[in-house]
């Protein structure tokens, strides 16, 4: 639920700005109008410069929102604390890390191992200190 959240809440702005204002629609027809206009290669509403960075702006701020929600969704497969197993407590060793642990833990600000437990076979992400 924690992840469906943020998606629920912009949506319901999207749709409550639509419905109150036509925004959404209005907007998506500039854009479309903008795109189709410097494609064509005569003038907009805007001027090409502040279209292209406006639109460079807001593919930014969507990819981070993403990566934002990946993050935290990633935070959550983060199951052990150090070297101890969290299912038998038992102590566990230390495995190769993919190319997806090293930026996740990049990313995350945090020293990430891939660990595994000898006894119960666990598999899973913890946590260095």
């Amino acid at each position: 639920m924690r992840r469906t959240t943020p998606f629920l809440a912009a949506g319901l702005v999207v749709v409550g700005l639509e419905l109150s204002t036509q925004a959404a629609s209005l907007t998506l027809v500039r854009l479309s109008s903008g795109f189709q206009s410097m494609r064509a290669g005569f003038g907009y509403l805007v001027s090409p410069t502040r279209f292209v960075v406006g639109v460079s702006l807001l593919a930014i701020g969507l990819f981070a929102f993403v990566a934002q929600m990946i993050l935290e969704s990633a935070e959550g497969r983060v199951s052990a604390v150090g070297d101890v197993c969290p299912v038998c407590r038992g102590d566990t060793e230390r495995m190769k890390r993919l190319r997806m642990h090293r930026i996740l833990s990049t990313f995350m600000g945090r020293r990430l191992t891939r660990r595994r437990c000898n006894a119960c076979k666990w598999t899973g992400l913890s946590v260095k200190y």
